[in-house]
């Protein structure tokens, strides 16, 4: 048989089996259009027009893996439910005197059919939609306004290359379930009833164990934008144990309560358990999906409506004062007196204190400035130690704090109180008279750091 026979046959099939293969293609759209879109914006020459520091782009690809690695597998689920309805049309090509060569080579023609027309219809709407995206993003951080559509060969070809291997990879395991099939077996496939789901207790551990780890990694995270690969490594878990519990998990939950009769031969369980072992055997991936998007949603929509809502208190938080003078010249602060009043310049809430501050290691108890003979372990415990005069303090904050001798201090600690007697630094010990609380305005300034009065 000619090439253009097996075409013009994989065409034909395509359409008249449009009621099975729309939404077959409309989901290959779907996860083409959303990973070529993100990774346009992470291109360096789209990316750097709105992201200064990198934290958006590492984001963003972080973001791109979790999607390509979820839209492989919806992509395979999808497929499982298009053969289900395909095998008897297969198995009557087999009695029509086809062999299983011919099959191999007619689903190739499908699978390059529709690998065209996804990645192209794909390519297109990421340019339509990720403009979409870019403005909204721009609108959001506040930036300009970037005319022109985004278009990044780099990332067409990326995808590109990425999709024409799944598509691959779903021609190979379509091939694999035809061979490993009679054609009587194919003509019955769709008639077939379903088996009782095995017990996968195995998987069922793995997944518990993927989600508690999941969720003890994120958890443990302190700062997430510090910790973005872990972070990462954590929502992977997620997603494993989501998918591993729906498929194994729920069968064991099932057939549990099946053995516990006193709950199973009631009217109102009998039935409902009987039907849900074998219905979550047959959705359990399409349920686990939907649990994912709508996490995801739902995390997205949420986190980035407060990070919107919060720019103002963001921006008065890291940035208290409309103007921060710094200088190591006690001269220049008398000019900046004299300039003031010179111009008739009016100040509101005037602040002047002297700090000294040192990037310390905790070591033996104590913190050092001496990297000499740092452990590893010892460098990653880091803080940083500002030292400010309590005559300063006192005046800033309108205490009366006093110290009977050279050897006392207070502390202010933003992260936890600090609750020991003593006070180690340099090998100098200093006795802890007291912690301290501090003002709104002292408390944005000296946030995330430890302040020891003197």
């Amino acid at each position: 048989m000619y090439n253009g026979f097996y075409l013009h046959l994989a065409k034909d099939t395509i359409r008249k089996n449009k009621n099975l293969y729309i939404p077959f293609i409309l989901s290959c759209i779907l996860c083409i259009t959303m990973c070529m879109m993100i990774t346009t914006l992470i291109d360096p020459n789209i990316i750097s027009k709105i992201d200064k520091d990198g934290i958006l782009k590492e984001l963003l690809q972080l973001g791109k893996i979790i999607v390509c690695v979820f839209s492989s597998i919806y992509l395979f689920y999808t497929l499982r439910v298009l053969l289900k309805s395909r095998m008897k049309e297969l198995g009557i090509y087999f009695v029509l005197g086809m062999d299983k060569k011919h099959i191999r080579k007619l689903l190739r023609y499908e699978f390059f059919i529709i690998a065209c027309i996804t990645i192209c219809i794909g390519g297109i709407l990421s340019v339509l939609c990720g403009k979409l995206l870019f403005l909204l993003i721009i609108h959001i951080l506040a930036q300009p306004i970037q005319f022109g559509f985004l278009i990044s060969i780099s990332a067409f070809t990326e995808m590109g290359v990425f999709y024409i291997i799944i598509f691959f990879l779903l021609y190979l395991y379509t091939v694999m379930k035809i061979y490993c099939m009679n054609p009587i077996q194919l003509l019955q496939a769709y008639k077939k009833h379903e088996k009782e789901p095995k017990t996968k207790i195995i998987r069922t551990i793995i997944g518990i164990i993927c989600l508690g780890l999941g969720y003890s990694i994120a958890l443990s995270i302190d700062n997430p934008l510090t910790s973005l690969l872990i972070f990462f490594v954590a929502a992977l878990l997620v997603i494993i144990a989501t998918y591993l519990l729906f498929s194994a998990g729920s069968v064991v939950l099932f057939k549990l309560l099946r053995k516990n009769k006193r709950y199973y031969y009631q009217f109102k369980h009998f039935i409902s358990v009987s039907n849900m072992l074998y219905r979550m055997n047959h959705n359990a991936n399409s349920l686990a999906s939907i649990c994912l998007l709508s996490t995801m949603i739902l995390v997205a929509v949420s986190s980035t409506t407060s990070l919107w809502l919060g720019n103002e208190d963001i921006l008065s938080k890291r940035v208290p004062s409309d103007i921060v003078i710094e200088t190591i010249d006690k001269d220049e602060l008398e000019k900046i007196d004299d300039y003031l009043k010179q111009h008739h310049i009016q100040t509101d809430e005037l602040m002047k204190h002297r700090t000294l501050s040192f990037t310390a290691y905790q070591k033996h108890g104590g913190y050092t400035i001496d990297t000499t003979n740092l452990s590893t372990a010892d460098s990653l415990n880091m803080e940083t130690i500002v030292i400010m005069p309590l005559s300063d303090f006192n005046q800033i904050e309108d205490k009366n704090y006093t110290l009977s001798s050279d050897d006392q201090v207070y502390i202010y600690s933003s992260k936890k109180r600090y609750g020991k007697p003593k006070f180690t630094f340099m090998n100098q010990i200093y006795t802890v008279k007291g912690e301290v609380t501090l003002c709104k305005k002292m408390e944005i300034l000296v946030q995330k750091l430890r302040i020891v009065s003197m």
